[in-house]
């Protein structure tokens, strides 16, 4: 929902489009909310891309009173004080109110129920739940995406969780020629830029589960609440603690380093090392205060500080990195795991779930997110951090549930992969076709955003995963001004 004060009327509306109809309503970019998109793909406090504009934040309460906005925050997620450290005391809990979930769709005794299955943990393990919930006489039937060419998946581990739980199984694939003939139609349906891509494979899923089911179940805030994503979110890389130390060789040693992985990543296509490389070359990798070297780490994976400098061609007089940090330190618990989990439940997971939303306006699909039910949130937020997360594993108290009641093949458990409902920018970037409709794109934006056309076309065509973001993040904000300002 998102809000503003036009010739002194306030005005609610549940989409960005709907301000540009209003009389006296001067559309302009909000230039600090323009970096936020740039940098982490979202804006996580009150702005948008439209100045003056503002969006009501998770568990608020907003309201005009004389004449004044005033805000009022009416739930935060509970902390882990004091909690017993028994494993199998909050397995078994874990347990109990997960098997209970399914149940409150009992009312839906006749039809399908769909699944988003990736072939991740969290979309198993949901998917485990709803199958083996006896009271729940419905068929299921998993859905998950093949983007063909060979694109990295989580395909073959769908099939296999789909086959153990013998659940139906549709494989959505996605026309990468009809995602650029409706790209402009996409994000018109999407209302903030489209930096967030995962948007596009999510909502080819849902329209094609609204062909024969009315509720698709999800597994998202798996990630937040039991320390999923990459192991370096939540775990420093030895290399980056040893250096932030007073007196380490910090920069030269960064330096050193983003000299041998630069030109490795663009000659091998190496992730890893084009995500090395782009750590070694932040100001802020080895900064002495742990929260602004996690803010640049983790919560900023597209433009750096220092390259919106170059992007937007001006002097930053505000950085994304110091809000970035001032919201970690924000956060109530002690812990530092525990103030990353906080600060993304406050922020990327909301802003990761309005592809759900959009989605669902778009489809007429209702979705469900078990996970991220009240009872789950309150329970996982209370387990102490040793119990939930155990050095290089992701989610490892899920995978002791999982292992003690057997709800999936080892296989599943085991994976250490992670792609998820991901989308090939990369390869849509690279071909020939479109780079004459990307580079016009991206002129034509930059004129109205302010953006350096020279500085941004440095990363097409992208060699690396890394290019592809930053690219990405230009052409989300320039397609955004082109098919929602129409400029």
């Amino acid at each position: 929902m998102y809000y503003s004060v036009v010739n002194g009327v306030p005005i609610f509306a549940p989409r960005l489009p709907s301000f540009l109809q209003i009389d006296g309503f001067k559309p302009e970019i909000d230039r600090e909310a323009l970096q936020y998109y740039l940098s982490c793909g979202y804006c996580p406090d009150r702005r948008t891309i439209l100045k003056g504009v503002r969006k009501v934040l998770p568990a608020e309460t907003v309201w005009f009173k004389n004449g004044r906005v005033q805000h009022k925050k009416y739930w935060s997620p509970p902390t882990a004080d004091k909690e017993p450290l028994d494993e199998k005391y909050w397995i078994r809990g874990l347990r109990e109110v997960l098997q209970c979930l399914p149940e409150r769709l009992r009312t839906q005794s006749d039809g399908f129920i769909g699944v988003m299955l990736s072939g991740g943990l969290d979309s198993s393990l949901v998917a485990s739940l709803m199958a083996l919930c006896k009271p729940l006489k419905v068929k299921l039937v998993g859905y998950t995406l093949d983007y063909g060419g060979g694109v990295q998946s989580e395909l073959q581990m769908a099939e296999t969780v789909a086959g153990h739980l013998g659940m139906e199984l549709r494989v959505v694939k996605i026309d990468h020629d009809r995602v650029m003939r409706e790209l402009e139609h996409l994000q018109e349906l999407y209302d903030e830029p489209l930096v967030k891509f995962t948007f596009i494979p999510t909502y080819y899923l849902m329209e094609e589960a609204a062909k024969e089911v009315d509720l698709l179940v999800t597994g998202d805030g798996g990630d937040e609440l039991f320390f999923g994503y990459r192991t370096d979110y939540w775990e420093e890389p030895w290399l980056i603690n040893i250096l932030s130390k007073p007196g380490a060789l910090g920069k030269p040693v960064l330096g050193l380093g983003r000299m041998l992985c630069n030109p490795l990543a663009d000659w091998t296509g190496s992730t890893k090392m084009a995500l090395a490389a782009e750590l070694f070359g932040r100001e802020n990798a080895t900064h002495p205060d742990w929260y602004y070297r996690t803010a640049t780490r983790v919560f900023q994976p597209y433009f750096s500080d220092e390259e919106l400098e170059r992007l937007l061609h001006q002097k930053a007089t505000f950085k994304v990195s110091e809000t970035n940090a001032l919201s970690l330190k924000r956060a109530i618990p002690d812990n530092r795991m525990e103030k990353m989990s906080h600060t993304m439940l406050g922020g990327s997971l909301p802003a990761d779930l309005m592809r759900l939303e959009k989605g669902t306006l778009a489809t007429g699909l209702k979705t469900w997110s078990p996970l991220l039910e009240p009872e789950v949130i309150e329970m996982a937020m209370r387990i102490p951090v040793q119990v939930r997360h155990r050095r290089g594993t992701t989610k490892y108290l899920l995978r002791q549930l999982i292992r003690e009641y057997g709800l999936l093949p080892d296989e599943a458990v085991d994976s250490m992969a992670k792609v998820g409902l991901d989308a090939p920018i990369q390869r849509w970037l690279m071909d020939g076709r479109y780079r004459d409709y990307f580079e016009k794109l991206v002129g034509d934006g930059a004129k109205v955003l302010g953006i350096d056309e020279g500085y941004a076309k440095k990363f097409y065509s992208p060699r690396t995963h890394v290019q592809a973001l930053k690219a990405w993040a230009v052409v989300g904000v320039a397609l955004w001004v082109r098919s929602v300002l129409r400029q």
